[in-house]
């Protein structure tokens, strides 16, 4: 008979993602319905909903679980926090730009960005990374690492986090930043790092939307948002620099790194 607790492939991984996705969409429906127009409520119901799931079939397949929290690698946070933020700029942005935006696409982003201030910034700041970050780093990439080599965990994982998302523009972006996540989660086994980058990214862009107003964000060309095609090229080299420099430290530092005694790990069963 074969061990449980070796089983937690891509199979499963989707399957989290597919009843995440059926829960979120039921939730909204039903607050639809209900006419409880309040993203954050939702969201909070929907994620919450769709972690306690995906908590309990890891636990019928690997046994038990538990969150991977210590303090040891936290010294690295403000590195890897600012790591999304230059890939956005660097990367991702302008690969999302190549994606044509329908009106209504807009138009439902727009509607986000007009949501109560502090509800948004509950849900998109707080709530967003931690339960997203719980999902898609504590319970499948976790799961993904002892049954594959850690690139093709990470990358899974970073497609399914994408998927979460719902639609191509974010996909691209979502998977970058689980890219980020996974790989200083597999070298740290920290998941507040990945929960800090989640913030930082969410943070960051919720402020720019907010200051730039949303259509300005979503819907102007990037060559128009830097001034030219040079200063653009200029953007995107320096960012990638400085991208690829904060990388070789924060590796270099966690490889340097005794291995972390059991006794000063953290975990906390649910």
């Amino acid at each position: 008979m074969k061990d449980k607790v070796n089983y937690f492939g891509v199979t499963k991984s989707i399957a989290v993602i597919a009843a995440s996705i059926v829960i979120i969409v039921a939730v909204s429906i039903l607050f639809t319905l209900l006419e409880m127009n309040n993203f954050m409520v939702t969201y909070a119901i929907a994620m919450g909903l769709s972690v306690l799931a995906a908590i309990r079939l890891y636990k019928n397949s690997m046994g038990d679980f538990k969150l991977d929290i210590n303090i040891r690698f936290l010294m690295i946070a403000p590195l890897v926090m600012v790591l999304p933020i230059l890939l956005q700029f660097g990367l991702l942005s302008h690969l999302i730009a190549l994606i044509p935006m329908p009106d209504f696409v807009l138009e439902m982003f727009e509607g986000l960005m007009d949501q109560n201030p502090t509800h948004l910034f509950i849900a998109v700041v707080i709530l967003a990374p931690i339960l997203e970050e719980i999902l898609c780093r504590g319970i499948i990439l976790k799961g993904l690492l002892k049954r594959h080599s850690p690139w093709k965990a990470i990358i899974v994982s970073s497609i399914l986090f994408g998927v979460l998302h719902l639609n191509p523009w974010q996909f691209v972006s979502a998977f970058g930043i689980g890219m980020i996540a996974g790989w200083v989660y597999w070298k740290t086994k920290n998941l507040l790092l990945p929960i800090l980058i989640h913030m930082a990214n969410n943070l960051f862009f919720t402020w720019f939307g907010n200051y730039f107003g949303s259509e300005y964000t979503l819907d102007t060309p990037m060559i128009q948002v830097f001034g030219s095609a040079a200063n653009q090229w200029i953007a995107i080299s320096i960012a990638l620099v400085l991208f690829m420099g904060i990388v070789w430290i924060v590796n270099s530092i966690v490889n340097r790194s005794e291995p972390l005694p059991t006794n000063s790990m953290a975990s906390f069963e649910a």
